[in-house]
């Protein structure tokens, strides 16, 4: 069994943590922002919770006149949600193959740039948008900064 150090342990931590952050914050806009018919709702109801969450909607439409960009409603989501999937990756693989952990870590969102790429010669469904690619882009870089951050600290 390896034994993690106190900074290893706090950095774990705060990844696990930025990474739930980033997941609800991005679960979030999808919930008020985003029209009901995405994927994301059909795994929200198959739980049982169609009627609360329905309700929710329906009262924060109702009352919140807040309109937010269209770079936030759309892309920004998508963006937070691969920084989330890096950190939590990166916290699991503590102890992998230091090649493999990347190659894990950089796979889903490898797989976002390349999907958008595709969109845009129209070899899958979708509409290229260039601001998915920023936020990826951004989120990667972002991910990158904290993780070499971190290992220059520790």
């Amino acid at each position: 069994m390896v034994e993690l150090s106190f900074i290893q342990v706090k950095c774990s931590r705060v990844q696990i943590t930025l990474s739930i952050i980033a997941l609800l914050i991005g679960g979030t806009i999808y919930i008020f922002f985003r029209s009901d018919n995405l994927i994301l709702f059909d795994w929200l109801y198959s739980i049982g919770i169609k009627n609360i969450l329905s309700d929710i909607r329906t009262d924060f439409l109702s009352y919140n006149r807040i309109n937010i960009p269209n770079w936030a409603k759309y892309s920004l989501p998508d963006g937070l949600w691969i920084f989330s999937y890096m950190l939590l990756v990166n916290v699991i693989n503590k102890e992998a193959n230091d090649s493999m952990s990347k190659l894990i870590i950089y796979f889903l969102p490898s797989i976002a740039i390349i999907w958008e790429f595709a969109q845009a010669l129209h070899y899958v469904p979708g509409m290229f948008d260039y601001l998915d690619l920023v936020f990826y882009l951004f989120f990667i870089l972002l991910f990158n900064s904290f993780t070499h951050y971190k290992k220059v600290r520790i």
